[in-house]
């Protein structure tokens, strides 16, 4: 968690910010962390967009590179399962990278 004051990640102990001493659970910090929760909502028509096309373009990326569209339940399973799978972990490194302080 970063300090609500500085935004460092900086801890003397579970409690107290390192670099400006600011005390983390004195009641104003989990307010802010419920704002910031209710802020960053993933179901926007931005990030719909940018899932369907990762998806399709990984679909695409495995069906040309097998040759062909899966044959099997489990095949036609795996290539709707690794859209998802590969969003979140694109979007959860896109957002360490790009994480505003």
């Amino acid at each position: 968690m970063n300090c609500a004051r500085c935004g460092r990640q900086n801890f003397v102990d579970a409690h107290r910010c390192a670099h400006c001493g600011h005390h983390f659970f004195d009641g104003s910090d989990v307010v802010n962390l419920l704002d910031k929760a209710q802020k960053r909502t993933w179901l926007r028509p931005r990030n719909i967009a940018i899932f369907l096309a990762a998806w399709a373009l990984l679909v695409v990326e495995i069906v040309t590179y097998a040759g062909k569209a899966p044959s099997s339940p489990q095949g036609w399973a795996a290539l709707i399962l690794l859209g998802p799978i590969v969003y979140v972990v694109l979007a959860t490194c896109a957002d360490t990278i790009f994480r505003k302080p």
